[in-house]
């Protein structure tokens, strides 16, 4: 659980989790106020009917990047796939067409990625001196 994790000294800028499922208000307090960083994978989330609060997260400032869980079976490298899920899925939960707009679902797959491996230096935009990957 997040609470346990912020015992033994496992949050911060240095954490990333992947998942995220089901937390309760004061777990997503705590991923913002520790600046802890997410890997939301809507595709697996909803296939195990749980729900990553991404949202809500967002909304207190913490880092949430769009995974893949690529490597798993029933799953799809296909990132614009993903990005399509992410936003039905908080859509479809808010039942509100404006939650998590495009803009932002494309951030979370670049910029916020980037952040989220403490990389947003190197990559994650397009900027001078920055990897075009």
């Amino acid at each position: 659980s997040i609470r346990r994790a912020e015992k033994l000294g496992l949050l911060g800028p240095d954490a990333l989790l992947s998942h995220c499922i089901d937390l309760h208000d004061d777990e997503i307090d705590l991923v913002a106020k520790t600046n802890t960083k997410i890997a939301h994978n809507p595709s697996a989330n909803a296939s195990i009917a749980g729900r990553c609060p991404a949202t809500e997260m967002m909304e207190l400032g913490a880092c949430v990047a769009l995974g893949s869980d690529a490597t798993a079976p029933d799953r799809s490298g296909d990132m614009f796939r993903h990005m399509q899920q992410a936003m039905h899925y908080h859509r479809r939960h808010f039942r509100d067409a404006d939650v998590l707009p495009i803009g932002k679902v494309l951030e979370m797959c670049t910029i916020d990625g980037a952040k989220a491996l403490g990389m947003e230096d190197r990559i994650g935009s397009l900027e001078v001196g920055k990897a075009a990957v």
